[in-house]
């Protein structure tokens, strides 16, 4: 869909570009290597207070309430942005409830404050309309602010428009000065206005006292063409592949939510100038951009804030992917470590938002809300510089493990009782996977057997390869630690690939080598020492490519000699050559090497996989590997492979009488779970356990749903909405009747798309199709707005 705009009256906006204020379109047109520039104008700060008030309403209703609070926004925010529209203005930043526009040219004061009148008057007549939960009480507050206004476009992956200094701090100090219902100005904005507009309140604040705008509006002016590469550089990657063909489906979703505050930007421009300003920021929002980059981190916005502003962050929106806490984390914690030039607050909470569009064909802003993102924000401002603060339900769902201590109680806006927040240290691990009791392993028994004769053939000398293949939750650690279970642990070695660590050579083998030489997390160079004895110890023939080993333990080691003189296109090689001796000095006899989750390695721990997998050939060495189907990753050519397939009805009914047997289900209960989990362990030992802390079988359990959303999220769009879509239908449905439902939602989307849900849906007959599991289904309703599950549901 090409990204232009069209001059005129209609104003037809597409793609990104209803996203990014016409300022950085401009800029990035005629001047796109300078950093800074000052723009004589008006800002004008309006901030609605009532909606947090409406929001704790309406949560009262659950989802159903989060989308019908974006549904008033929009209405709400929509009458303001037209006002804005009639008299030339520009929205720069949307804050949730919160607009900040700007006015240049002629009569920019008078423009700006004529608005503000009128949005005032927009938001007495949307008081009127009725919500569920009664009438809107909103009311509004304004701050007006006119000068030489520094502006900053910066950034690596992309560049952000923001705005520092002490005028945009004074307009942000003016609107907190106005009380509910009140238009405040600055000194400098009452100077462009007439003496009679202003009037001054007891406390010295001035205040607009027009009831009336004094002019008429202005004819809506044109834009200027742009192209989509222009606006790709003005937005964020990940966002901007989603919302580039329109606006997205609204969402119900779990996701990871922070801010970081950046502060000392008046400071800065008093002293040194917007050339040192324009540095600063440059470095920390680039540092910023790196880690998200790095950790798949969605920048939402940079909000204005006094002497600085925030960056607002989402993980799992617009898209879950795994571990999404420990992503969050891991990017913050870089951004720490780097260090940046200007002073950070960082405050993490976890839970449910709503994803959504709010605004106006023209010009809209993508956000998630609700209380997850209040909370985070709260957590941001309580949190000192240089600390990140997160709720415990972040570090209780994050798969890494870090360095913690309590903080606290807070009692945060909204909230009855004092929450005790975690400061954030450095990253110690990775989250085993104990902590219930186990369940006995059931409908496995030929699987096991195949395990087991392989580490008995391991016992006379006789290596291999075997991989075990199955989709999410299927079993494959548990059958492998069981087939595992009186084995020598002086022989294994356990490795698991993680989700965080695809794009970091090595991470598969960087705990294995630090561990077998005996090295600490410490700083660089005693590291580095660390590990050179602990080559000398373990085989001191390896010591000239201690370097090599190094780069696989992710620790700084001076090259050699030998190592300087290798080609780099046979460093890996050599490399793997000197893992392979390790391992054998560390084991010298039979050794049995354990890849889970192997569709998570990164290459470089691939080419070492593969090496390790033709040295099964010739040594007493066992490699199991397990890995989800039909990914990438590792996968080793021409080994045996056993694909777990569901259980059996009888199977699960096995598990199932295991995992409830000191409080059995009845019979129609034992059903219902047996159908939405579909054969898979996992699922049914999950909805267990929800069903244990619930009271009900029937809820989605929470620690599934991220889960299943990051699988959903991993098809193509259109593959998606067919599924979503489809989940309207039941767990079994004609494929005529999903076709039926698109044309009757005037929805072109092509029913080709289907074959790429196989890993979802299965054929049920000739002209049917059915989720493979109900929970799966479950999942994909989940995230549909109540408003679409009312319309799809009546056709």
């Amino acid at each position: 869909m090409p990204n232009e705009s069209v001059a005129g009256p209609v104003m037809r906006v597409t793609g990104l570009r209803r996203h990014i204020p016409e300022l950085a379109i401009e800029w990035q047109l005629d001047t796109p290597d300078r950093l800074w520039q000052t723009v004589d104008g008006t800002l004008c700060f309006a901030d609605i207070s009532g909606f947090t008030a409406l929001a704790e309403r309406l949560a009262q209703q659950g989802r159903i309430g989060g989308e019908e609070l974006i549904e008033t926004l929009s209405r709400v925010f929509g009458g303001m942005l037209e006002r804005a529209r009639e008299r030339d203005g520009m929205l720069l930043k949307f804050g949730g409830d919160a607009l900040l526009f700007l006015f240049r040219g002629d009569g920019h004061a008078e423009r700006a404050a004529s608005t503000a009148v009128e949005m005032r008057s927009a938001l007495r007549k949307a008081r009127e309309t009725p919500t569920s939960v009664g009438r809107l009480k909103l009311s509004m507050s304004v701050g007006l602010h006119s000068g030489p206004i520094q502006f900053f476009l910066v950034g690596s992956t992309h560049k952000e428009l923001v705005l520092a200094g002490p005028d945009a701090t004074m307009a942000a100090h003016t609107e907190s000065a106005a009380n509910p219902g009140e238009i405040a100005v600055s000194p400098a904005t009452a100077a462009l206005l007439p003496a009679s507009a202003v009037r001054s309140r007891a406390d010295g604040t001035l205040l607009l006292r027009w009831r009336r705008p004094p002019s008429p509006p202005l004819p809506l002016g044109s834009t200027r063409p742009v192209g989509p590469e222009t606006l790709r550089r003005l937005f964020p990657a990940a966002l901007g592949d989603v919302l580039e063909a329109g606006p997205p489906e609204p969402e119900h979703r779990v996701a990871c939510i922070a801010f970081i505050r950046f502060s000392g930007t008046d400071a800065l421009m008093r002293d040194y100038g917007p050339d040192a300003v324009a540095a600063a920021l440059a470095a920390t929002i680039s540092t910023a951009q790196e880690a998200f980059a790095t950790e798949e981190i969605t920048l939402l916005t940079i909000d204005l804030d006094s002497d600085g502003g925030k960056f607002f962050l989402a993980c799992g929106v617009p898209r879950a992917s795994e571990d999404d806490e420990g992503r969050m984390l891991r990017a913050l914690r870089q951004i720490l470590a780097k260090g940046t030039p200007l002073p950070l607050q960082f405050g993490v909470s976890r839970g449910h938002v709503f994803a959504a569009e709010v605004g106006v064909p023209w010009r809209a802003a993508y956000s998630a809300m609700g209380d997850t993102t209040n909370t985070a924000a709260r957590i941001c401002a309580k949190a000192p510089a240089g600390v990140i603060y997160a709720h415990p339900s972040v570090l209780d769902e994050s798969r890494t493990l870090f360095e913690t201590q309590p903080e606290g109680p807070f009692l945060f806006k909204g909230k009855k009782t004092p929450q005790v927040v975690y400061r954030v240290g450095e990253e110690t691990g990775t989250r085993g996977r104990e902590g219930r009791e186990k369940l006995p392993l059931t409908g496995r028994n030929d699987e096991l057997a195949l395990l087991q004769g392989k580490v008995a053939k391991l016992m006379t000398g006789s290596g291999s390869v075997l991989t075990l293949e199955s989709a999410m939750g299927m079993g494959k650690t548990r059958l492998l630690s069981e087939a595992l279970a009186d084995v020598d642990p002086a022989m294994l070695i356990s490795l698991r690939a993680e989700p965080y660590g695809t794009n970091s050579p090595y991470r598969v083998f960087r705990d294995l080598v630090r561990r077998i030489l005996g090295v600490e997390r410490q700083d660089s160079q005693a590291m580095g020492a660390a590990l050179e004895r602990g080559v000398l110890r373990a085989d001191a023939s390896l010591a000239p490519w201690a370097a090599l080993l190094g780069d696989v333990a992710h620790v700084a080691v001076d090259p050699s000699p030998e190592v300087t003189a290798i080609e780099p296109r046979f460093r890996p090689e050599r490399t793997a050559t000197a893992i392979v001796q390790l391992l054998s000095a560390a084991q010298p006899t039979s050794l049995i090497v354990v890849m889970d989750d192997a569709q998570w390695a990164d290459e470089a721990s691939c080419l070492l996989l593969e090496r390790l997998a033709r040295e099964c050939a010739t040594r007493p060495w066992l490699l199991l590997v397990a890995r989800r189907s039909g990914q990438e990753g590792f996968t080793p050519q021409d080994a045996e492979t056993i694909t777990l397939e569901p259980l059996t009805a009888a199977a699960s009914a096995a598990l199932l009488a295991a995992a409830t047997e000191a409080a059995p289900l009845r019979p129609h209960e034992s059903a219902m779970v047996g159908s939405r989990a579909g054969g898979n362990p996992l699922f049914i030992e999950e909805i267990v356990w929800a069903s244990r802390e619930a009271g009900s079988l029937e809820s989605l359990p929470g620690s599934l749903e991220a889960a299943i959303a990051a699988q959903i999220d991993g098809l193509d769009p259109a593959a998606r909405h067919l599924l979503r879509y489809a989940s309207v239908l039941g767990n079994s449905f004609r494929r005529s009747v999903l076709e039926g439902v698109l044309k009757a939602q005037g929805d072109d989307t092509d029913m080709a798309a289907l074959s790429r849900t196989e890993a979802f849906l299965d054929s049920d007959g000739e002209h049917y199709l059915r989720f493979r599991r109900a929970l799966v289904r479950d999942a994909a309703y989940e995230g549909l707005t109540y408003r679409l599950r009312r319309r799809l549901h009546k056709l």
